[in-house]
């Protein structure tokens, strides 16, 4: 890692010199090390390696990426899959967050009428019954319209 865009080849070729010149010290605790120090900076890259020479190579090779052209910088949203999903999950969110129940609710409106029932009530009471949180029919949805209101 390093400070800026424009200090990372410095500190690559650095730390390049630093892997190699500890030729003793096993590769995976060279890089937990670097690791460790990684968090002061914003500016990361990362390489495989299989040597101390390979990693000064490879390190003293790491350059800046290219900008990328304006507009190209896009969102992407994960979402976690079946099983993360609790009884009450949402109450919170729903209390205290207009935006997350506008949501919450028209991804219901929309889902209820193919599911015969709302998942509202999954989401927000504590005490919903847990067998029915993971039926499979009701699990993907209830995920799916948790992660819909929080995007």
């Amino acid at each position: 890692s390093a400070p800026s865009e424009a200090t990372l080849p410095v500190v690559g070729a650095a730390l390049g010199e630093a892997f190699a010149s500890q030729a003793g010290t096993p590769l995976a605790d060279l890089a937990a090390s670097a690791c460790d120090r990684a968090g002061r900076f914003r500016v990361r890259r990362a390489v495989v390696v299989r040597s101390h020479e390979d990693a000064r190579s490879q390190l003293s090779t790491v350059t800046a990426p290219p900008a990328p052209p304006r507009g190209a910088e896009r969102v992407v949203l994960v979402f976690p899959g079946p099983g993360s999903q609790v009884p009450g999950m949402g109450r919170h969110l729903y209390d205290d967050a207009p935006v997350f129940r506008a949501a919450l609710d028209r991804c219901d409106a929309l889902l209820a009428p193919l599911l015969g029932r709302s998942l509202v009530p999954l989401l927000l009471d504590d005490a919903a019954d847990p067998p029915q949180m993971y039926a499979i029919e009701l699990t993907q949805p209830v995920v799916f319209a948790f992660g819909w209101a929080l995007a």
